[in-house]
């Protein structure tokens, strides 16, 4: 990306509106911002692909840090005169303004799309990827040059965050690049609790209404905290129970001192809080229904030694809510639910599966499930009986209503059957991986895999199936594909 594809974005400024300066100074000074821009776009770069952000707190000549784009550009004058010069002089375009940099960010952007289209106008396919951020982020898949692409299209503020509102959005970005074409976006994946809020009205069903060939797939990225955090969302008390879980967690991460008596006493450290990791929500659940005794006595330790006025209130805080019944109620039930969760995700997400697996781990997840349904008396039950036996009276919380427990209970196992179910219900593409297992081309090149291929076909019908079968015959006649692994034998197809 170079900057004469940006002069036009000086050089068409107009000298009689513009505001900076007058013709003179505008035609003097164009000759050196192509360079200047140059360096702008390279900082933009280097800032981007390392994630830094570009504007400091303070940016005055008299600071000592002034952010990173504009100590790069600094930096550069001191090896370019000619830029040192420019910055030192320039009335119309310094290039380090914030209006100036949002303008070329912009450019930038314009110019990065402009790419992007005309891949996905040369790709006979397209899949769409939706993130849930602060807002949502867009991405698409498809192949570029016989290699599978992922290219980031930008961030959206959408109406709402129902899963009309969301889907509107994802179609508003889609809809023009696709051209309309129906049969090009063959797959979509989406993050967040919103969008997956049931299988007939979330947005992956609002979208295959316009793009019939849209299955839905399971991101391996999507991380297993999905399924935990669209449960959470049917229901308040769920919710707020891992919110108390992650400050617990934070509470301790933040203080070495706190970390001191929590290893003295429990021997044994919380994992650190993340929002984004299911390793977290598991760990931090069997940690803390495991030592709950013992946290309350670090927080009974912190309250009598600690001098920080803020560590007391936290301490105080977090013992009463290691007390509370609604508290270990769903830390208890967390605790039953979450291995189950644990064992079949590490299942699905095995590199090496097929659609025979994935239905069977998911027939034994849901029986795992259903377990915990039908025992949920007895384990309510479980639950008072354990705190009668090691909360004081005097310290008891209320008692919530026996029958309001298990339904909410109930609600939470059905909320994650049902996203599980959602995710993973299309394994279309685990029937066409079987065609390109490489391992077995030495069989297919004399028993050829009809089955496999029919059901491919059914699965996705925009497929020829004549012509697919004649490439498929010469890819298992290549003896030097009989040992590649991934998805070598898919670029060559």
């Amino acid at each position: 990306m170079d900057a004469s594809s940006y002069s036009y974005f000086v050089k068409s400024q107009d000298p009689k509106i513009d505001p900076w300066g007058t013709p003179k100074q505008m035609s003097s000074e164009s000759d050196t911002a192509p360079s200047t821009i140059t360096y702008c776009f390279l900082s933009y770069r280097f800032c981007g692909a390392f994630e830094l952000a570009l504007r400091g707190h303070d940016e005055k000549e008299n600071s000592e840090n002034r952010g990173i784009f504009k100590e790069l550009v600094n930096f550069s004058a001191e090896l370019d005169n000619e830029l040192k010069v420019h910055i030192q002089s320039a009335k119309l375009f310094e290039g380090t303004s914030k209006t100036t940099q949002n303008e070329l960010l912009e450019c930038m952007l314009d110019v990065y799309h402009e790419e992007v289209k005309k891949e996905i106008a040369n790709s006979p396919f397209v899949a769409v990827i939706a993130d849930e951020t602060t807002d949502v982020a867009c991405e698409f898949q498809y192949l570029c040059n016989g290699q599978p692409v992922e290219r980031f299209w930008r961030f959206y503020v959408p109406d709402g965050h129902d899963a009309k509102s969301i889907a509107a959005c994802v179609l508003n970005v889609a809809n023009p690049l696709l051209d309309q074409n129906p049969n090009k976006l063959i797959a979509q994946s989406h993050d967040g609790a919103s969008v997956m809020s049931g299988e007939l009205n979330g947005v992956q069903k609002i979208i295959k209404e316009t793009y019939p060939l849209a299955n839905y797939v399971h991101c391996y990225a999507h991380q297993l905290n999905l399924i935990m955090t669209s449960a959470c969302s049917v229901n308040k008390q769920a919710r707020i129970f891992f919110h108390n879980l992650s400050g617990l967690c934070s509470f301790f991460s933040t203080s070495p001192q706190r970390t001191k008596i929590l290893d003295e006493i429990v021997n044994r450290r919380l994992p650190r809080s993340s929002q984004t990791r299911w390793n977290f929500q598991s760990r931090g659940v069997h940690t803390v229904y495991e030592n709950r005794k013992d946290l309350i006595k670090v927080m009974d330790n912190i309250e009598s030694t600690s001098r920080d006025s803020s560590s007391i209130n936290q301490a105080s805080g977090y013992k009463l809510k290691l007390q509370d019944t609604n508290f270990v109620f769903w830390l208890s039930i967390f605790h039953k639910i979450m291995p189950h969760v644990e064992i079949v995700f590490n299942q699905l997400q095995k590199v090496r599966t097929d659609s025979v697996k994935v239905k069977n781990d998911l027939e034994n997840f849901e029986a795992a499930i259903q377990t915990i349904r039908e025992q949920m008396d007895s384990i309510i039950d479980e639950i008072e009986r354990v705190q009668r036996e090691t909360d004081e009276p005097a310290r008891k919380k209320r008692q919530v209503e026996e029958g309001s427990k298990k339904r909410e209970a109930l609600e939470i196992c059905d909320a994650v059957l049902s996203q599980i179910r959602t995710r993973f219900n299309f394994s279309g593409h685990l029937v066409a991986s079987n065609l390109f297992v490489s391992e077995k081309f030495s069989v297919y090149k004399h028993q050829f895999p009809e089955a496999h291929l029919n059901d491919t076909c059914t699965q996705f019908s925009f497929l020829d199936k004549n012509r697919l079968k004649t490439e498929l015959q010469v890819l298992y006649q290549r003896e030097e594909l009989s040992t590649t692994s991934g998805a070598v034998p898919l670029s060559i197809l």
